[in-house]
């Protein structure tokens, strides 16, 4: 089958595409050619297959030419993560709210995505677009945000007016984790001189912390904040702790040991708690490369990247600050025409290794890659994908396996042997590469066609190397990277409201079940649920919900064809999932 017709441009056949229509019909060596629809096509082949004579493909259907795609417009993909993530908490809290007496915003969320996923179209978040459609689509993306916000910030503010907001320590705010399972995150707040303490009077240990984008943030580590729920602490006015210069040359705490070369690449990350060496070679290395894909600039990233490399000079380790929530060396980089500031980042409370990034990027058909040589023996690696993870060939033995260089992954990817493994997350990237031993991510791209301009500007986002015993299922790399790409929301908690200092809205007791979406039926007075199975684990799930339900149905991505479901038992939801399976239910509340 051969569909012909102007595409991206729109307008259909023109007459030289008919010409040749009528050629094809008796053209010597052909086969037999008829002009027909589409449907009646397939209907043909429909007609004719067998579970014998056509093959099952189960893998992802790579497309070769667009392997640049997944990094170029590094901005717009950091856009799209954040808004999708938004829009999902948005939805759960506004759900919660609903019961409280919030009008549930139905049309505000649904313009949001509309929004958002008009600007998913092929030549939109791709990147492979000319200059005016890049800065429309950031201003659209403003606007995407600040719709969320203002609903999310509305539910928020009255499931704050149900919790207890006596100032037992100081003035009282809570945090809220949007995640299915309880979380031990990093918290930023915009800086003030304060003290944190949680419901029990501890104190709580903070730092200052400016970014290398030069943004000033208060930092703590919050623990065990309760599965989609909110944790009260308390902030009193007090002079912030001062971090203390230290050499970098004993970069450790009791999670890990860093050691640095003269380039300041990393030569050593030792894990402490599993007592053995991450890295066989260089880390954190970043390598730029001649990137000359042909007439798809933007779209692609051809093999022969690799003849090309460039030289580019030793980093500088600026300094390190040693303090009560994280000890941090300040990298800085040439890279050619562009600059890198990076922060490297060792908690006292969290076992991973954050690489906070700026880069100045100012290249033309340039590709910046940053890599680990792990030591670690595997012949396959994990990649986080929608709704599912898929495991992928380290080592290239075939023309597929080739031809599949540079992949595509969410929050995190992972390497694991029998007993150990490293997962690196990422809260905005998804480009990938793993050869051998190799751990790579894609940073930045700089095509000229469509757009000259492409990528050109400063950029921030942010990596962690998360090591870990057993393989990513055991370590709960999931929830890890969930919990990177959704940080906790702090919101005041005012004088007058009562309630509880802690509270768990929906909890899921598997956490290779993630909570997908909680909203609001389209059509009926009724919450839809929605989860999905991703470690290819069959698993019988119990699910806390809010309140009461009296009735249940599963339904399909649409919320119909609604089957009858009887796993319900007051405010609790139990039901077997298959491995990567879609469960959605519809509930209707006493």
């Amino acid at each position: 089958m051969y569909c012909y017709g102007w595409g991206d441009g729109g307008g259909g056949v023109d007459t030289e595409m008919l010409e040749y229509v009528k050629r094809y019909k008796k053209f010597p060596g052909l086969p037999t050619a008829e002009v027909s629809k589409i449907e009646d096509s397939l209907a043909r082949m429909k007609a004719k297959a067998t579970d014998t004579n056509i093959p099952t493909w189960k893998d992802e259907l790579y497309l070769e030419e667009h392997r640049g795609v997944h990094t170029t417009k590094a901005l717009l993909k950091k856009y799209n993560r954040k808004c999708e993530n938004e829009l999902r908490q948005a939805e759960i809290f506004c759900s919660v709210a609903m019961k409280m007496g919030n009008a549930y915003p139905l049309d505000q969320l649904n313009e949001a995505w509309q929004r958002l996923l008009t600007t998913q179209f092929h030549d939109g978040l791709p990147g492979s677009h000319i200059t005016e459609v890049f800065h429309d689509m950031c201003n659209e993306y403003e606007e995407i945000l600040a719709i969320i916000a203002k609903v999310k910030d509305a539910a928020l503010n009255t499931i704050a007016g149900n919790i207890d907001g006596s100032a037992r320590y100081g003035k009282p705010f809570a945090l809220f984790n949007s995640l299915g399972v309880a979380a031990t995150s990093k918290v930023e707040m915009p800086y003030k001189d304060a003290e944190i303490y949680d419901a029990e009077g501890k104190k709580v240990p903070v730092q200052a912390y400016t970014k290398p984008d030069g943004t000033k943030v208060l930092c703590f580590v919050a623990k065990n904040v309760p599965a989609c729920g909110y944790k009260v602490y308390y902030a009193k006015p007090a002079a912030v702790p001062q971090a203390v210069a230290a050499d970098p040359s004993t970069f450790e705490n009791d999670f890990f040991s860093l050691k640095f070369d003269e380039r300041a690449e990393l030569v050593s990350v030792f894990d402490k708690k599993n007592n053995r060496e991450v890295l066989s070679g260089k880390g954190n290395a970043f390598r730029l490369y001649e990137d000359l894909p042909g007439k798809y600039d933007a779209w692609d990233i051809v093999a022969t990247y690799v003849d090309r490399e460039f030289d580019t000079p030793a980093g500088k380790i600026e300094g390190m600050v040693k303090g009560d929530v994280f000890t941090c060396v300040t990298v800085s980089k040439v890279i050619n025409r562009s600059r890198v500031l990076q922060n490297i980042i060792i908690y006292n409370e969290l076992d991973r290794i954050d690489f906070d990034t700026f880069i100045s990027w100012h290249e033309q058909e340039k590709l910046l890659k940053v890599g680990f040589d792990v030591d670690i023996k595997a012949q396959k690696y994990t990649r986080d994908i929608a709704y599912a993870t898929i495991e992928s060939s380290n080592y290239r033995h075939n023309p597929y396996d080739k031809a599949k260089f540079e992949v595509s992954a969410h929050n995190f990817i992972d390497m694991s042997e029998d007993g150990y493994g490293l997962s690196i997350l990422n809260d905005c990237k998804y480009g990938f590469e793993v050869d051998k031993n190799r751990m790579i991510i894609t940073l930045l791209k700089a095509p000229m066609n469509p757009d000259p301009e492409s990528d050109r500007g400063d950029h921030y986002f942010t990596y962690s190397l998360y090591p870990h015993a057993g393989d990513w299922k055991d370590a709960g790399t999931l929830a890890q990277g969930l919990a990177f790409n959704n940080p906790l929301t702090a919101v005041e908690v005012k004088p007058e409201s009562k309630g509880e200092t802690k509270g768990s809205f929906v909890r899921v007791s598997a956490d290779n079940v993630p909570l997908e979406a909680l909203k609001k039926c389209e059509d009926e007075d009724a919450y839809i649920i929605r989860f999905v199975e991703k470690a290819g684990r069959r698993t019988k799930v119990d699910v806390d919900f809010f309140t009461e339900i009296a009735k249940a149905t599963e339904v399909n991505l649409l919320e119909r064809e609604d089957v009858a479901f009887d796993g319900i038992d007051g405010k609790q939801l139990k039901f077997e999932i298959n491995p990567f399976e879609i469960k959605t239910f519809k509930l209707f509340v006493k």
